[in-house]
């Protein structure tokens, strides 16, 4: 049977000082954070930074061709800024060009059908920022190892 889980979704953003350009810089996608119970934006900017988050996005950022061409390394970047929005309970969430739910479906036919109904019910405000989740043909269910031990559901679009 098919079990739908909400959760409370927060929205993360970051402002980092480039050394290299010498400029401020906030980062340009904003990264969730999802829970089950209710949290305040300091517990969460308090779990968030505790991962070593600001870390990790730099790594990914250097690694990229754009920065590694230019001379960028991981010193070439400083941590400035946290900003968390709540940004509601719901059961679905975005993420870069994919949406994901901790709720479980027997199906994938189940999952599409909940995923389809989550994207009319926001409707076309929504779908303006949503990165494709409104082009169906696009839509794939991830079955990679990771998702399918973590029981969450991500639909790739």
């Amino acid at each position: 049977m098919t079990k739908l889980i909400y959760s409370h979704l927060y929205h993360i953003s970051f402002t980092y000082f480039d050394r290299i350009e010498n400029k401020e810089c906030p980062t340009s996608l904003i990264q969730p954070y999802v829970s089950e119970d209710k949290l305040t934006t300091k517990e969460v900017e308090e779990i968030y930074l505790s991962r070593d988050s600001f870390s990790s996005m730099v790594k990914g950022m250097v690694e990229r061709s754009f920065y590694k061409d230019r001379g960028y390394t991981k010193d070439s970047f400083e941590f400035r800024e946290i900003k968390v929005t709540y940004a509601g309970y719901d059961r679905w969430w975005l993420t870069w060009f994919s949406h994901e739910t901790k709720s479980q479906f027997d199906t994938d036919a189940e999952a599409y059908a909940d995923f389809d109904k989550f994207i009319e019910e926001k409707g076309s405000v929504y779908e303006e920022k949503s990165m494709g989740a409104e082009d169906r043909w696009r839509w794939k269910i991830c079955q990679c190892e990771h998702c399918v031990k973590s029981k969450q559901t991500i639909i790739n679009h």
